[in-house]
């Protein structure tokens, strides 16, 4: 996202211009960039294939949105990003529907990947942090959480327990840049920095950049912990919104106000379909033959080495 101000024009997100292949499941490949988008699992399995998009424009706001109907359990996912006249802020939407019988699991993290140097400052509330490195500990973020990117010795994340305000983010003085978030509480509690840190595991970063350029990740999400996941009921809708802010000065997270732009219906945010014909065409043209009673229609069998296996969330092919 290039992020035009008023002051001037600055690269808020990190942007890697490569995708290469990381030992990052699902899809051994990752994009350490942009914002990802995770549903109905951590690093969705759909980061490095095609999505359906629609773009639309009102009278003074834009939208983009993607998403699709996910094969695991069937379940629609669309995010929707949108910029109003005026905007200084990203307004990110995203909607879960479970169209299905049973309830699903799930979980979603909003990952925002920004440059990082060693004078990357973290800017985020003070309270519980529970840490994930080579153990999992809890500490206080005000008296024992690092202050930059200079003070972390190795990958870690850290998940905020009991933040005491809403907003957070990062911000680079030797570039001039930052990124800050802020969300409903309600809505959108989740709170996570993830920081592969300066030495030992900055290759880990450079793997997936193109000139070992490293960048960390602002996180968000609906749960506060990412080992937690949620029960989508059958017919449910999820909707969440929160704020992207880039800045050109560090922030003062405590006097970040909770934007509250005019959105369209969320009626109008598409439902999008399954999104790679490959992947389903066949196993629509067997539930239509079962459906129709034609065993003429009944499409002849992938073979064996074809990896084309029938996705377990279209439960109108029935058990197996």
């Amino acid at each position: 996202m290039l992020t035009f101000l008023r002051e001037g024009a600055a690269e808020a997100l990190f942007f890697p211009q490569v995708v290469r292949p990381v030992r990052i499941l699902p899809r051994q490949a990752f994009t350490g960039g942009g914002i990802e988008l995770s549903f109905p699992i951590s690093h969705t399995p759909v980061e490095i294939a095609p999505a359906l998009y629609e773009i639309s424009q009102t009278e003074d706001r834009v939208y983009v949105c993607c998403g699709e109907r996910e094969t695991k359990f069937g379940m629609h996912w669309a995010v929707e990003y949108s910029l109003g006249k005026g905007d200084d802020f990203l307004t990110q939407r995203t909607l879960f529907f479970n169209p299905g019988a049973e309830g699903q699991p799930w979980m979603s993290w909003s990952n925002a990947g920004v440059p990082a140097r060693p004078d990357t400052v973290f800017d985020f509330p003070e309270g519980p942090v529970l840490i994930h490195d080579a153990q999992i500990r809890t500490i206080d973020w005000e008296t024992q959480g690092p202050r930059s990117q200079a003070d972390v010795c190795r990958m870690t994340g850290y998940f905020w327990q009991k933040p005491d305000c809403s907003a957070f983010g990062a911000f680079t003085p030797s570039l001039g840049v930052g990124l800050y978030h802020v969300a409903d509480p309600l809505q959108v509690p989740g709170m996570k920095l993830w920081s592969d840190g300066i030495g030992r595991d900055e290759a880990w970063v450079s793997q997936y950049t193109l000139d070992g350029a490293q960048c960390l990740e602002i996180q968000t999400g609906p749960l506060v912990d990412q080992s937690v996941k949620a029960t989508l009921q059958p017919g449910q809708l999820h909707e969440q919104v929160e704020f992207w802010i880039p800045s050109l000065h560090r922030r003062d997270i405590r006097t970040i106000a909770l934007p509250a732009p005019q959105l369209r219906p969320v009626e109008e945010v598409p439902v999008f379909a399954w999104a790679r014909e490959e992947e389903v065409d066949l196993w629509l043209k067997l539930a239509d033959a079962r459906k129709a009673g034609d065993a003429l229609r009944i499409p002849r069998a992938p073979d064996v080495d074809s990896n084309r296996w029938a996705p377990s969330g279209m439960a109108e092919l029935g058990d197996a």
